[in-house]
């Protein structure tokens, strides 16, 4: 197994093998789940980081690229999936275009539903549900974001600017809203989780036009969830 392996180390193997996309499905057994276990180092309920792919599936096979004493002790199968196609939803680009490949599979218009939300330019929304309760996170994002950085810095975009220029337009700054500027965007508490009992249509336009940036109740709800 590789990750992500350059063009030239692809071209080289393929004399001798088959190049196949992992499709993100794994079925682990309680011994491999284990070992992953031991190998992110788990404590207090948290483990530390510990790349599946970069790492552990770098282990695996009989010709590992990295090998592992402790990987090495379980077995490996491949199983491939005759006719597959691989639509990568990575980026925000990556989305809209396998969304479109995937739709243009089903040619009766009368199956797909879409539904036109106002936003501004180059600015994206989600809503979604969290499973075994009432309530949903509202997650507006950037077309272009990168999602990576810390938000203390400038270069860390968040719907297309500065998370530093997000806040200061609406008159808020780190200690207000309990966040570290060191703390990398991915794990910063930005998107509110509501309930349908909530204002949640003040609260988005709140947090993606500037022009509702006055509306002190959508910010309490966007502070307090």
């Amino acid at each position: 197994m590789l990750q992500k392996p350059p063009v030239s180390t692809l071209r080289d193997l393929a004399v001798d093998y088959l190049f196949y996309i992992d499709l993100g499905l794994w079925l682990l057994s309680d011994r491999a789940i284990d070992i992953i276990l031991k190998k992110s180092g788990w404590q207090n309920d948290f483990p530390t980081f510990y790349d599946l792919y970069g790492t552990f599936g770098l282990s695996l096979g009989r010709n590992p690229r990295n090998p592992d004493p402790d990987i090495a002790s379980l077995s490996t199968t491949i199983i491939n999936l005759s006719d597959g196609e691989f639509y990568h939803l990575g980026t925000s680009r990556e989305i809209i275009s396998s969304s479109l490949a995937l739709q243009n599979k089903v040619m009766d218009q009368s199956v797909i539903w879409t539904r036109n939300v106002k936003l501004p330019r180059g600015v994206s929304l989600d809503i979604s549900p969290i499973k075994g309760s009432n309530k949903y996170v509202v997650r507006p994002y950037g077309f272009n974001d990168s999602f990576r950085g810390a938000i203390g810095s400038r270069d860390t975009k968040w719907m297309n600017i500065s998370l530093l220029e997000w806040l200061a337009r609406r008159g808020l700054d780190f200690e207000i809203c309990g966040l570290s500027p060191a703390t990398d965007i991915q794990e910063a508490a930005l998107f509110p989780l509501v309930s349908l009992e909530d204002d949640i249509e003040a609260l988005i336009r709140w947090m993606i036009n500037c022009k509702a940036c006055e509306d002190k109740m959508a910010e309490t709800l966007w502070l307090e969830s």
